[in-house]
């Protein structure tokens, strides 16, 4: 049985990856969007209908996307930021053990919020909540820090691929827990 042509890109900077299905596509909030044809029709279409996708969320083609009308969900930011490391991880830019990290506060936010809630919607409470539940837990203090940092680096990450307009309010108290101090003598 003859091998199918595989598509390959034109040049290095082509915005767009070949998809086993024959098309071309291009991720946006952990959607794949697929754009047909060779690879100058696929760029004159992706030219057209990208800026739309990224600035609203949704194809303008279908009227779908990563954006409901009331805001990004949870679980599209995770699945996009797991995307985005994991293209991290196979360029060899993430070890496997950081990729393993996000992906177990990926999985503990899911725990906490479910992937249905509505980013824009978590606020201070919220991560006060969350930071009880990571401090409840069979965790080490660097490794908790650690949590807290990559929890506000994911959403870092969705505001800046243009998910939401602003990363949620966070609060005081979402932050790793202080260090106990250690050896010395006691207090005169």
């Amino acid at each position: 049985m003859p091998k199918k042509n595989k598509l390959r890109k034109p040049y290095k900077s082509f915005p767009l990856t070949p998809h086993p299905t024959g098309q071309w596509c291009k991720e946006a909030g952990g959607v794949l969007y697929y754009f047909a044809g060779t690879p100058e029709e696929a760029l004159g279409e992706y030219n057209v209908v990208w800026p739309t996708i990224v600035s609203t969320g949704l194809d303008p083609r279908t009227q779908q996307g990563w954006r409901t009308s009331s805001g990004c969900e949870l679980g599209k930011l995770l699945n996009g930021f797991r995307l985005s490391k994991l293209g991290r991880l196979e360029e060899g830019e993430l070890s496997q053990s950081q990729y393993d990290s996000y992906v177990s506060v990926c999985d503990l936010l899911v725990k906490a919020f479910s992937t249905g809630r509505i980013v824009e919607s978590l606020g201070p409470a919220d991560f006060r909540a969350f930071r009880a539940q990571i401090l409840g837990g069979d965790f080490s203090a660097l490794t908790i820090k650690h949590y807290i940092s990559f929890t506000r680096s994911i959403f870092i990450w969705g505001e800046a691929e243009g998910l939401f307009d602003r990363a949620p309010k966070y609060g005081d108290d979402f932050r790793p827990p202080k260090a106990k101090k250690e050896g010395g003598s006691p207090p005169r």
